[in-house]
């Protein structure tokens, strides 16, 4: 007589699905820059700036997405205290160098 085991299905859950996804978003957004920091010479200097300043506030909520993967309720909690932090020093600077950029192309 042969010992059966229990077959183990795993289930995909869709925090692993938003996890992969965040995880594509944030490897594309790296992508994209090495390529204009690569090819367009002064990037920042042109319309670029506000959309990629606008897909790194993007990318800053990732942390987020972490801290909800996270199945431990106190640790989840820590976690989302850790990525309100991370995501306010990123927010900050990107809608600081949103300003910054917009009162240049304002001044003559």
């Amino acid at each position: 007589m042969e010992k059966q085991t229990p077959q183990v299905v795993e289930r995909t859950r869709p925090i692993d699905i938003i996890l992969l996804i965040t995880l594509a978003y944030w490897a594309i957004i790296h992508i994209i820059n090495g390529i204009l920091n690569a090819f367009v010479e002064d990037w920042y200097s042109t319309p670029l700036r506000l959309v990629m300043a606008t897909l790194w506030l993007g990318l800053g909520l990732s942390p987020f997405v972490f801290a909800a993967a996270i199945r431990n309720m106190p640790l989840k909690i820590i976690g989302i205290i850790f990525a309100f932090v991370v995501f306010a020093f990123v927010a900050y600077g990107q809608i600081e160098w949103i300003i910054y950029s917009l009162k240049e192309d304002l001044e003559f």
